[in-house]
């Protein structure tokens, strides 16, 4: 797996409202406070919509930077640059990074604040509620993330407006059951925007509070509107079209006035952006995941043919992040040279490359929380950036020989998108200041209460350090701006509510319009009289570029106004309501009202200076909350209490971890435990457990056809764990155990067991482990995963199990996976492992069939008598085509070789087993491998005629099928043996499950 490596000491406090609990760390006390008002000011849009009073605080964890955001260990996994935030259900706690936007800051608060108000409202913020309830209301993604973006937008927004609008064009929208991926997020907030238009904004609230009541997400929708999910999905498919049909024929596909450079469906991905075109007008620069890794490349201009890949990212810690959503190149002035920003482990840095030949120029950390959008002056010797540091969105002037770093502006405005002048003199760049003029404007007030939504396009004087205002709009945002000559910009505005393409010139107060796109564009470029810019169409991003400006420019055209809604401003109160909802008949006897919601809504008034005393930063108190807890207890006649439990504790930022588990059967001695503790803070990891493990076994009396011998095992461990991460790719990790394995015999006499050994062994496993792939619907599918790894075993008495010896042994093992995406769904993966092993007790591995084989057969020549044998014996998979321990010994090598394909899209069965099936996966395999003692391998053998066959080499061939079946997925493989001398065997039918290896 992949590492999240902590590679901040992060020091924390926090700062508390009337309903919420907010954790910060050094330099970012501007941002709480931000966050505070933020998210008390959405916390009353959400009472007033959903109708509800959250029960108690919410805990809301911020980070300085997105860099920072994904060192969180409140959240499993590494949060993925597209992860703008999120609430994690079992704690109900909201963590959100600052990105350099106050207005998306303010957006991913109170998206997911609306979450955390959902979370308690329908669940209490409770463990089993959620895991139950989730399941029985049926909640699919599209209303949980759909009704975030709806209350977090307002409603409705240009931004949405323009993905819906390709989604209507293009037809992959209008049904409820169809709304997966990122359209569960926009589809689902264009479906409550038909709701709240169409019934009423309140019945939103009404839909929500009916899920409580009746725990059905459908017979909600049904109860509050009187329509099933089917016919929902038709009217609201009607008015999609009425909204958008008419606008579709009055605008241009972006390939209608430009030339389409990249095509997304084509190259079998999602996202080609970020074009950057030379001063000569003859190369362009852009980033894409078609290779499923976002890859920066060179393209030529005047037909789009690749000429190079520059640089492969995700796959070492310099290039972990390219930042696709706010990605930017520069070039040089001489065509020669790009310059880009990545995360590079711990921080973002500036790099340069040459172009043609992909050799690495420079590397540069300026020490700062976030950079973004690089140009290079027209001298070649600067390169100025947006950057970041303690929730500041400031231009920065770096020199490239000196290293130098100046702040151009230093105030409390989002600046962002700097550009050059031809003449080098002056930098355009877009800013949410409005009238402000001033570069050095800290105070947090002058971003609070106003529309944070309204960008413009400014221009800084380098030589005089002053701002002047080049579009005045109070409503829309103008971005991404571009200089066409000294005296011209260009921009994208969405004044129309779609993203176009205007300029100004300089010298008259007229904006005029170049391009009427239907779905917008955005990352405008300007070179050698020509724009480069990103356009979505088909669900993708692709890059096309206008071949003559001037010619645009003299045939102007005035965009189509597209605006059918009005956006909300939220830095007014919540307190308009809606005009179609009437209160008064409202069914008050479907709802419930708890005693703790009627508390908090009759709570007294905080004073100014009890607000105060709440706003006073403290630190961080180390206290312990249960993740997850489950119990379950049974008593059965004649045995006895039985019963099992799995707890899990953590602090607010899970920075500490306790697990326990348990297994009760009749007492105590007979009984499963663990306790571990995990210490995740630092870089480097801790973990330390203790565990308790009970294992019966008997030896069979075949003459007497009964139990000869029963056995129990009391196994006593003790286990320390480190891991050291290098990057998000590669660690290196230790496990020491010691574990006293105490053997019992059963006496007939004694009705008890009664001791016979016990062997105490110490081991230690050291490892160093890559990974950079990427996971599908079944499997890895694309990139590299790798382990080397050696263990080392001894025993730490004389007492030895099978009375042979002291148990001791080393083994060195190494497991190499190789998966390539050969084209859309084709794969083919690769791997090759073994291992040997060497001392006194050498480990033994175990070669044939499949892990979690349901049909299994197994060869029942061995016996598993040893403490090796039992707890330190590896079973390696997969050899299918064989018997679970067909071969066996202290060395193995296996080789396995897939062909991954999509066998089943979409399959309807009727009658007699009517069902839908659909994304069925096929494979064809070879297994190649053998596991032997020491020197004693002989691969092959010559037959009585002299012909060659196989002897201890096992060879399989086949193929198969995976299916999902929602919590698990399940394998059909049919294999045959060969030993290439005579026919193959009969067909091995083997069902499984598990993920492709």
């Amino acid at each position: 797996g992949k590492n999240k490596v902590q590679y901040h000491d992060f020091e924390w406090k926090y700062i508390e409202t009337e309903n919420f609990r907010i954790y910060f760390y050094q330099g970012g006390k501007m941002l709480a406070d931000f966050c505070a008002v933020t998210a008390e000011n959405s916390l009353t849009y959400l009472n007033r919509d959903l109708m509800y009073v959250p029960r108690s605080k919410i805990h809301v964890i911020v980070y300085n930077s997105h860099n920072h955001f994904e060192e969180t260990n409140v959240m499993g996994g590494i949060p993925e640059e597209s992860v703008g935030g999120f609430t994690e259900f079992f704690k109900n706690r909201v963590v959100v990074p600052y990105d350099g936007n106050w207005e998306d800051f303010r957006h991913v608060i109170h998206h997911e604040l609306t979450h955390a108000v959902m979370n308690q409202m329908l669940f209490q913020g409770n463990y089993q509620s959620i895991v139950t309830g989730i399941g029985k209301m049926n909640l699919p993604l599209w209303f949980i993330e759909g009704i975030a973006e709806y209350e977090s937008r307002g409603g409705w927004d240009s931004e949405s407006d323009q993905t819906v609008r390709d989604a209507v064009y293009n037809n992959y929208i209008g049904n409820v059951y169809y709304l997966n991926g990122y359209m569960a997020y926009k589809g689902g907030q264009a479906l409550f925007k038909y709701v709240a238009d169409t019934y009423g904004s309140k019945k939103i609230g009404e839909i929500l509070r009916g899920i409580n009541i009746i725990r059905s997400t459908e017979d909600a929708f049904l109860d509050a509107l009187g329509t099933n999910f089917e016919d929902l999905s038709q009217n609201w498919d009607k008015w999609l079209k009425t909204k958008y049909w008419d606008t579709l024929i009055k605008t241009d596909e972006p390939g209608a006035i430009a030339t389409k450079l990249t095509d997304h469906e084509k190259y079998g991905n999602s996202i080609n952006n970020s074009a950057v075109i030379s001063p000569d007008g003859k190369k362009i620069v852009f980033l894409s995941n078609k290779s499923d890794y976002f890859d920066i490349y060179l393209m030529r201009s005047f037909d789009g043919e690749i000429i190079r890949k520059i640089v492969s990212g995700q796959s070492s810690g310099d290039f972990e992040e390219f930042h696709w959503l706010r990605p930017g190149f520069a070039w040089s002035p001489d065509s020669r040279y790009i310059a880009f920003f990545s995360k590079s482990s711990e921080q973002d840095a500036l790099f340069i490359y040459e172009a043609e030949t992909g050799k690495r120029i420079k590397r540069q950390k300026f020490g700062l929380d976030g950079l973004y959008y690089p140009e290079w002056s027209k001298d070649g010797e600067q390169i100025c950036f947006t950057g970041i540091k303690d929730g500041f969105s400031d231009i920065y002037l770096h020199s490239i020989e000196s290293g130098e770093l100046k702040k151009l502006t230093d105030d409390i405005y989002s600046d962002n998108e700097p550009k050059f002048s031809p003449d080098g003199k002056k930098i355009a760049f877009s800013s949410d200041r409005l009238t402000d003029l001033t570069i050095n404007e800290k105070s947090l007030e002058k971003i609070i209460d106003r529309n944070l939504n309204v960008k413009d396009i400014y221009v800084l004087d380098i030589e005089s350090d002053t701002v002047s205002e080049i579009t005045q709009t109070a409503e829309f945002s103008e971005y991404s701006p571009f200089w066409i000559d000294n005296n011209r910009i260009g921009f994208i505005s969405d004044q129309t509510g779609i993203g176009n393409i205007y300029y100004k010139d300089l010298q008259e107060a007229k904006i005029s319009g170049l391009t009427n796109f239907m779905t917008g564009c955005s990352q405008a470029s300007y070179n050698a009289n020509k724009i480069t810019f990103t356009s979505v169409f088909k669900a993708g991003y692709d890059i096309f570029m206008i071949e003559d400006t001037e010619k645009l420019i003299l045939e102007k055209k005035d965009p189509l106004n597209v605006r059918w809604y009005e956006e909300t401003d939220f830095s007014k109160a919540a307190t308009e309501k809606d005009s179609t909802f009437d209160y008064t008949k409202t069914d008050l006897k479907k709802f419930r009202f708890s005693k703790n919601m009627l508390d908090r809504t009759a709570k007294e008034v905080l004073t100014d200076e009890q607000k105060k005393a709440l706003r006073t930063p403290k630190p961080y108190e180390l206290k312990f909350t249960p993740d997850i807890i489950t119990v379950n207890a049974g008593y059965a006649t004649g045995y006895g209490v039985m019963g099992s439990a799995y707890l899990q504790f953590s602090d607010y930022l899970s920075n500490h971890s306790f697990v326990v588990m348990s297994d009760l059967n009749q007492d105590i001695v007979n009984s499963n435990a663990a306790l571990y503790y995990y210490y995740l803070k630092n870089r480097m990891n801790f973990g330390i457990g203790i565990s308790h493990d009970v294992v019966y076994y008997y030896i069979w009396d075949d003459y007497e056809d009964d139990i000869d011998f029963a056995y129990r095992d009391r196994l006593i461990g003790f286990y320390l764990m480190s891991q050291y991460p290098f990057s998000r790719y590669s660690r290196i990790d230790s496990y020491l155990s010691v574990k006293s394995i105490v053997n019992e015999i059963w006496k007939n006499a004694d009705e008890s067991y009664v001791h016979d050994n016990t062997n105490t062994l110490f081991s230690i496993n050291a490892g160093f482990s890559y990974d950079n792939v990427i996971w599908g619907y079944y499997g890895p599918e694309n990139g590299t995963r790798a382990r080397l790894e050696a263990l080392h075993a001894s025993e730490t008495n004389d007492i030895t199990a099978d009375k042979s010896g002291t148990i001791e042994f080393t083994t060195f093992g190494l497991d190499y996976r190789k998966y390539i995406r050969l084209s859309g769904e084709y794969h083919f993966a690769l791997r090759l492992s073994g291992a040997i092993s060497e001392g006194n007790t050498p480990q033994q591995f175990y070669l044939g069939g499949l892990s979690n084989w349901f049909n299994y057969k197994y060869n029942g020549d061995y016996e598993f008598n040893s403490i090796i044998d039992k707890y330190y014996s590896s079973s390696e998979y997969p050899m299918r085509g064989y018997r679970l321990f067909e071969r066996s010994g202290n060395r193995y090598a296996l080789v396995n070789a897939e062909f991954r394909y999509p066998f089943v899209k979409y399959l309807v069965l009727g009658f007699p087993f009517p069902m839908v099936l659909g994304n069925i996966s096929g494979v064809v395999f070879s297994d190649f491998g053998s596991a032997w003692t020491d020197d004693d391998f002989r691969g092959t053998v010559r037959d009585s005629s002299g012909n060659i066959k196989l002897n201890d080499l096992l060879f399989s061939s086949g193929l198969g099928s995976r299916m999902n079946a929602g919590y698990f997925i399940l394998r059909y493989d049919v294999s045959w043996a060969w030993d290439f001398n005579s026919s193959a065997s009969k067909p091995w039918h083997m069902f499984s499950l598990g993920a492709n290896f």
